[in-house]
């Protein structure tokens, strides 16, 4: 687990000292599971929350980071974060998160090379030895309109 300082004046060298009681009710992972849900439900399917980081401020939250993916390509890049505190499990400051992960996702988006669906089945993934079948098709009154031999499965 990370530990984050936050405002804590740490010298480069030298001895120090961290005095800050912490209280922690909600676990890491209840803390990414609801952002995770907040994402694929308020901003995006194609969000989701990585492992989060324990951020030691006067208000402790765990911060959970929010990557973006794409169907062509896989993860993309982590394009903002959501803090929970880890008292209550308020996810905070959600309209200015939603913004700056959109945002980010939408100028990572633009970098993407573009969709190129695949337009061949290659005989490997075909069913085998299942005869072919005709594809008919019906016009809006019911009618036969053409037949023709569709193959469904490598001969």
């Amino acid at each position: 687990m990370t530990i984050i300082l936050d405002h804590y004046r740490i010298p480069e060298t030298g001895t120090f000292e961290i005095r800050q009681t912490v209280t922690v009710n909600i676990s890491a992972q209840t803390a990414r599971r609801a952002v995770n849900r907040w994402l694929l439900m308020t901003v995006s399917t194609q969000m989701g929350a990585e492992e989060p980081s324990l951020v030691v401020n006067q208000r402790t939250v765990w911060r959970v980071p929010a990557r973006f993916t794409a169907p062509h390509v896989g993860k993309v890049g982590t394009v903002g974060h959501v803090d929970v505190d880890v008292l209550t499990g308020e996810l905070l400051r959600l309209d200015s998160c939603q913004r700056e992960i959109e945002q980010t996702a939408t100028e990572f988006a633009a970098a993407l090379p573009p969709f190129q669906p695949h337009t061949h089945v290659p005989a490997d993934y075909l069913l085998q030895g299942v005869p072919s079948t005709q594809q008919l098709t019906v016009d809006a009154e019911g009618n036969i309109v053409s037949r023709n031999t569709t193959i469904l499965c490598s001969e």
